[in-house]
């Protein structure tokens, strides 16, 4: 996997893959628990509007979103590699052999 430059590629980068990176997190979620999602390399990287930032512009909009609480435990699918989860407001679905596509589907918009 190409590792973006920094500044505007990296950002790029970030954006297109918050969600599948979210969906690997929210399958295996529970109480207590949160997660950071960063590629900080410098100081300012994780600081929004900072010449070195890598913080996409408009941050992440799929952040917002309404979640709720899980509805059970993940469940895989017999002879694959592929998990799903269903929460209040959203669907997971987790695919181990293919990281990009994975995903989280959210209902009733952002």
């Amino acid at each position: 996997m190409h590792t973006p430059t920094p500044g505007a590629e990296r950002q790029q980068a970030m954006a297109e893959r918050f969600n599948s990176e979210l969906a690997l997190f929210l399958l295996v979620a529970e109480d207590h628990m949160w997660w950071l999602y960063s590629w900080f390399w410098g100081f300012d990287s994780f600081v929004p509007g900072q010449p070195d930032s890598d913080v996409p512009t408009g941050f992440f909009p799929q952040a917002k979103c309404a979640l709720g609480a899980p509805k059970g435990a993940p469940e895989r699918k017999a002879g694959t590699w592929t998990y799903t989860r269903e929460y209040e407001h959203a669907s997971v679905f987790v695919d181990l052999t293919n990281r990009t596509a994975c995903r989280v589907d959210f209902t009733g918009g952002c």
